[in-house]
């Protein structure tokens, strides 16, 4: 008799395996490619990369922000500055099998019990900067040729995403369906207001502006693109980073990002070959891992040396 427990069983090592597949599919594309990847980096920029870097991790912090949001959704009330530190420590968890662990990692840290609310938060959070991340990529394929079309699709798009983010569509699903089993779940559901659409609104467009902002830098740091091949690979990169993390079952995308970065660079005509794209897709992966790195080093560092205390947030 199959139960939840045994089809986890059976699921975690079909995810291991598929991950393990995706790692070395990597390894064998930056061997297979190691030339193109020693000649990119023979000659990046340092001083970018560093920057680009820093951009990155601002930009995983102020996904915090929409994350704070649909917490309060679930009757969880956190302060700003604590939502966007746990966006850091999902950075940690995420090449970990299994999309669960990040909101058990953070459940721990608010000294709260409702992982199941902390993890479709996180769902919400992940496809709302799915939907203005690939706003953004169509923006920056659009703007080349119309920039004021270019403009008005971004914030078209971001505006729609808002608008879909505040009316709590996952949160209401999730209270129909325990409806349906008769239970009650602590939900918080009011009607969308102007203010909290605006604020979802000015979120999506910081984030776009830093996570796109990163990219342009990283492919000025890396590449000898124009500028039309920079806006078309950053771009592709934003789109692929949506398709890789559509692929839930594998961990931060691995290789399934890259797959489609050059798939689309390539549909979109960036002027480089097969091979030089390849080997781009794998060295942004290198330099977009390095935020997530320093995200560990600072959750890690800040869990050290602060101590143990009960938490005081409001939880209920």
């Amino acid at each position: 008799m199959s139960t939840p427990f045994s089809r986890f069983l059976l699921g975690r090592p079909v995810r291991l395996a598929l991950t393990s597949v995706a790692i070395g599919a990597l390894l064998f594309a930056s061997w297979r490619y190691r030339v193109s990847i020693a000649d990119i980096l023979a000659k990046a920029n340092l001083w970018l990369l560093g920057l680009s870097t820093m951009l990155a991790l601002l930009a995983n912090y102020l996904t915090g922000l929409p994350f704070n949001n649909f917490l309060k959704q679930f009757g969880i009330n956190v302060p700003n500055w604590k939502t966007c530190y746990l966006q850091l420590v999902v950075q940690v968890t995420k090449y970990v099998p299994g999309n669960v662990w990040g909101a058990i990692l953070q459940a721990q840290l608010l000294d709260s019990s409702r992982i199941g609310a902390i993890f479709l938060a996180g769902i919400d959070t992940s496809v709302f900067y799915m939907m203005t991340l690939s706003t953004t990529g169509l923006a920056l394929l659009v703007y080349s040729h119309h920039p004021l079309a270019a403009g008005l699709i971004a914030v078209t798009g971001w505006l729609i995403s808002a608008r879909v983010a505040s009316s709590a569509w996952l949160a209401r699903s999730v209270g129909w369906i325990a409806r349906l089993l008769g239970r009650t779940l602590h939900i918080v559901l009011s009607k969308p207001t102007t203010g909290e659409i605006g604020r979802l609104f000015t979120w999506a467009m910081l984030h776009a502006i830093a996570q796109a902002g990163s990219v342009i830098i990283l492919l000025i740091a890396v590449t000898h693109y124009t500028a039309g091949d920079i806006l078309i690979g950053t771009a592709s990169i934003c789109l692929a980073w949506v398709v890789g993390t559509m692929a839930i079952i594998i961990p931060s995308g691995l290789g399934v990002r890259e797959f489609a970065f050059v798939a689309l660079a390539t549909m979109f005509h960036v002027s480089a070959d097969t091979q030089s794209l390849a080997a781009i897709a794998i060295v942004a992966r290198v330099a977009q891992t390095l935020p997530d790195i320093f995200a560990a080093v600072i959750v890690a560092g800040t869990e050290i040396i602060r101590p143990t205390q009960a938490s005081s947030i409001d939880i209920r």
